[in-house]
């Protein structure tokens, strides 16, 4: 009888387990940041009376967490580029943040149009998001 006892038990708790719903599972993260504005402090610089400085401010968000992005200012004409690094982050999280970087162009660079260009984002996990994108 105890033997019965046992059996029974053993399969009903099974049952319980069986018929118990099954946790929810997190949401994956296949995709990478997304790109959500960008700023450069000034658009337009005379060199002539002096170095250009300026900022440039990226936000980009990411469930996992952006790892930290990287730009480049490049010379349309030329093969001159300065200001090419790590941004900085300001302000939000690294899931959903603002980051910046400081550039200064020489007063003896080339004259007419620079570009800054946003290097190919990734989140932790690996994910890549947007390829080079010219932000100004």
């Amino acid at each position: 009888m105890r033997y019965w006892r046992g059996i029974t038990t053993f399969f009903l708790l099974l049952a319980l387990i069986v018929a118990a719903p099954a946790p929810a599972l997190a949401a994956t993260d296949t995709a990478g940041p997304v790109f959500v504005s960008s700023s450069v402090s000034a658009s337009s610089f005379n060199l002539a009376k002096g170095p250009a400085r300026f900022t440039v401010r990226v936000s980009l968000k990411d469930p996992a967490g952006v790892q930290t992005p990287t730009i480049t200012v490049s010379h349309q004409g030329t093969d001159q580029g300065h200001g090419f690094g790590a941004m900085t982050l300001v302000s939000g999280d690294a899931t959903n943040g603002t980051w910046e970087r400081q550039v200064t162009i020489p007063t003896h660079a080339a004259p007419g149009q620079w570009d800054v260009t946003l290097y190919p984002t990734s989140d932790t996990l690996g994910n890549t998001g947007d390829f080079f994108r010219t932000i100004a």
